[in-house]
């Protein structure tokens, strides 16, 4: 038995039988430069909601999966672009999270935590910081850890 909703099933037999064979594989930059333009073609101008089974039909070599997945990387990389992240960044992040006194990830806007930064690549760049510089587990307690990692990471580096 999988532990698969039906949706979930759903939308991998999609993908599936969309490749049909072919290896899915990387995007190139025109290909990103493809999908781009598509994605555009295919989003409601009102809803914004993009009709990605019509995405689908121009790239017969990738999955559903890999388009959302790559459109998702490309608007991230958008936002991201103007500016690195640094080590101030991820000491900033830290402490914000070590305030907020947060027991799990699910409890923290990673959104708002950072001004400006995606916060898919908020909530990586915070528990890659805690995984590397903390002994404490994010999964028992996060703020506890952010704080631990915080305090390891200041020692480290001249802040």
């Amino acid at each position: 038995m999988l532990d698969r909703s039906p949706g979930s099933c759903r939308d991998k037999f999609r993908d599936l039988e969309h490749v049909k064979g072919n290896q899915a594989r990387k995007m190139s930059p025109d290909m990103k430069e493809k999908l781009a333009r598509v994605v555009k073609e295919c989003t409601d101008e009102k809803t914004g909601v993009v009709n990605w089974g019509s995405v689908l039909q121009r790239f017969p070599n990738y999955t559903r999966s890999q388009c959302r997945l790559m459109w998702d990387r490309m608007k991230s990389e958008q936002v991201n672009q103007k500016r690195k992240w640094t080590i101030l960044n991820t000491v900033e992040l830290l402490a914000k999270v070590a305030a907020s006194g947060a027991t799990d990830e699910k409890a923290i806007v990673w959104e708002r935590m950072m001004t400006g930064w995606d916060g898919k690549m908020v909530k990586r760049s915070c528990l890659r910081a805690i995984k590397t510089h903390s002994l404490v587990d994010p999964n028992e307690h996060l703020a506890n850890a952010a704080h631990h990692a915080l305090t390891k990471l200041k020692a480290t580096v001249q802040v």
